[in-house]
């Protein structure tokens, strides 16, 4: 339960970065076109790293330790991009090792998911694991959304909140399989 709770949280945090940049360039004045390069620059850097990247280092992914560590890294870049007055070029530049993270994250998840369901329970927990992430795509944004009405910012520093909170879950994890692997009977 762990694991699906830090899966909403991702996807909260996934959804809401997703949704808020496009209404935060507008509120900055950034025109259409603007906001429409730097999606179709967000896209590009997905597709390049799903397709490039992702192949080479699918060795070392579907661990906890990967999730954790790609989940700081993009707290971190969250609160660097948006917490900067140069915002704009931030985003075109250092975020797009946040949309390769999220790439990187997503299969990483999936491989460390399928790792650790036994094979006739994989489409239940497939199915629990859809769940838990439609209920972060429908809280995301009405969080985000009441955040963001009070204070632009708010709805990223929770994104944050939610990648480290993740983290300590995947924390928890990583420390409780120690231990069981440590205690069990041989």
């Amino acid at each position: 339960i762990f694991f699906l709770v830090s899966l909403t949280l991702v996807t909260m945090t996934f959804v809401n970065i997703d949704k808020f940049i496009d209404l935060f360039l507008f509120d900055q004045g950034h025109s259409v076109s603007v906001v429409g390069n730097v999606k179709v620059l967000f896209g590009l850097a997905f597709i390049s790293t799903n397709l490039l990247v992702v192949p080479k280092i699918k060795k070392y992914l579907g661990n906890v330790y990967v999730l954790q560590t790609i989940s700081v890294i993009m707290g971190i870049i969250i609160l660097f991009v948006f917490m900067h007055t140069s915002y704009l070029v931030l985003l075109c530049t250092v975020f797009l090792l946040f949309i390769a993270l999220k790439g990187i994250y997503t299969t990483s998840e999936q491989l460390f998911l399928s790792s650790i369901v036994k094979e006739g329970n994989i489409t239940i927990f497939m199915g629990l694991r859809q769940s838990f992430a439609c209920l972060g795509m429908v809280l995301g944004p009405i969080i985000g959304g009441h955040l963001y009405y009070h204070n632009q910012i708010n709805v990223f520093l929770f994104s944050v909140m939610c990648l480290l909170l993740s983290s300590l879950l995947l924390s928890y994890i990583q420390l409780k399989t120690k231990i069981e692997n440590e205690y069990s009977p041989a």
